[in-house]
């Protein structure tokens, strides 16, 4: 019902101007909207993790949106110098993207690419060295494909008792029993891919054929290709976590500071995508 109703009212303000309005104000061209994506899905990762992943239909949508609504799409450093120096364009946007994987570069970068529009990409480190799924997100994601079902007795991949599938709680704590089970054996990557590997024997899924297809995965394939047109904050595999981190923090520092920045994670989930537009018209 609340749905319903928040709906309708944002509804009843676009059709009534105020979007336009709040869009071409003085008080929208003082901030810089960053809108955080995080993955693209290759295959259904959007009805799993709706808040994290994006049916790459609605990707299109929305550069759309931002290509005819006049938006000036800058790089993070330009947004935020031009913020600094009070010198931002109408309808400041900068378009960010967390991890980096490989749906990244197959499916968002040729459209970003497309349309002109840069892009900054949080490039994690391990995974793109390592080149197999990540661990926790792969295990979640295969569990979510026997959903509603429930399974005698979990003693093949390390789990004890039945496994219930049939809601997020008791999947996320089958996923919570297996990341312990990594941790306490003291797992490398290869051995936690194995145990991947053998959940998904375990769950009659085809672990080679998505692997095939590189859901949840990053990769050194992927890095060599991310300079071409973005702006990569890896720096490379080989550097330390304090050299990775250094810049990022200190950004957001300044950016907390000032309190003129609106960073929007976008995603399918309605009521995060519905405030975003609230604020960009």
């Amino acid at each position: 019902m609340l749905r319903v109703v928040k709906l309708a009212t944002l509804g009843g303000l676009r059709r009534s101007g105020v979007f336009r309005l709040v869009a071409n104000s003085r008080w929208r061209k003082q901030r810089l909207l960053i809108l955080c994506y995080h993955g693209i899905s290759l295959a259904d990762e959007h009805c799993w993790r709706p808040g994290l992943y994006l049916d790459p239909r609605k990707l299109d949508q929305r550069l759309e949106l931002l290509k005819k609504g006049g938006y000036s799409v800058l790089s993070l450093d330009e947004g935020l110098e031009r913020l600094r120096d009070g010198a931002l364009p109408a309808r400041s946007v900068v378009i960010t993207f967390d991890d980096g994987m490989y749906d990244f570069y197959k499916l968002a970068f040729p459209r970003l690419k497309n349309y002109g529009f840069p892009v900054t990409v949080y490039q994690t480190t391990y995974y793109t060295s390592c080149e197999r799924p990540v661990f926790n997100l792969m295990c979640s994601y295969m569990l979510w494909k026997r959903r509603g079902e429930v399974i005698a007795d979990g003693g093949e991949v390390g789990l004890k008792g039945a496994l219930d599938l049939r809601n997020e709680i008791g999947r996320h704590k089958l996923v919570r029993g297996l990341i312990e089970i990594a941790e306490r054996e003291n797992m490398t990557g290869q051995q936690k891919d194995e145990l991947a590997a053998r959940l998904a024997r375990f769950l009659k899924i085809d672990y080679d054929r998505l692997k095939a297809k590189r859901i949840l995965h990053q990769g050194s394939r992927f890095t060599s290709a991310i300079p071409v047109g973005c702006t990569d904050r890896c720096f490379s595999p080989g550097c330390g976590r304090n050299t990775l981190y250094l810049r990022p923090r200190a950004t957001l520092a300044w950016l907390h500071a000032t309190a003129r920045t609106s960073c929007c994670h976008v995603s399918s989930i309605t009521r995060i995508e519905r405030k975003s537009n609230l604020r960009v018209g």
